[in-house]
């Protein structure tokens, strides 16, 4: 089975439904920012303060030329679609699911999450910003789209079994 890459912006559930997703799957689980931390050795906050956006995203995408191309779920950073290489990269080794929420979800989830460097500032304008320069490039890759607006972790993870067609028919 081809690798289910979860893409979309922060703030949708990308980590908490691939961890869902890959227990009911039975497919390892592997989450793109976790695996920079670990190999950088500090947070993603902390890389992007020490280092620059640049230094995060360039081992953003070694980090993604390493996940499996088989039997897993994939939770990528919100911005790994920028670039054009990890966007091919992404169709050319899975199913991508495009994870969708309103601004007032977003804003809300986010709030109380002062960890994440791009939203430094009035958080509302920020997310705005942040979802015209993606929005396209999700769109554009994505295979599947859910809306997480008011669904747990639970409905979204059936959503996506569902639209991929691994649903078991008794």
């Amino acid at each position: 089975m081809r690798t289910i890459f979860l893409i979309g912006m922060m703030g949708t559930g990308k980590t908490t439904v691939g961890k869902v997703l890959s227990e009911r799957l039975g497919l390892a689980f592997f989450d793109t920012d976790i695996a920079v931390e670990t190999n950088a050795g500090m947070s993603v906050r902390e890389l992007f303060l020490a280092e620059g956006e640049a230094a995060f995203r360039l081992l953003e995408q070694s980090i993604l030329h390493s996940v499996p191309v088989e039997n897993a779920v994939v939770a990528t950073g919100g911005g790994i679609v920028l670039d054009a290489d990890n966007r091919l990269w992404i169709q050319a080794k899975g199913d991508i699911v495009w994870l969708m929420a309103a601004d007032e979800t977003l804003r809300k989830r986010l709030a109380a999450d002062g960890g994440r460097p791009l939203l430094q500032g009035d958080i509302g304008e920020k997310l705005v910003a942040l979802r015209k320069s993606r929005t396209a490039l999700y769109d554009k890759i994505s295979a599947y789209a859910v809306n997480v607006d008011d669904k747990s972790p639970d409905e979204i993870s059936c959503e996506i079994i569902r639209l991929l067609g691994l649903a078991k028919h008794d």
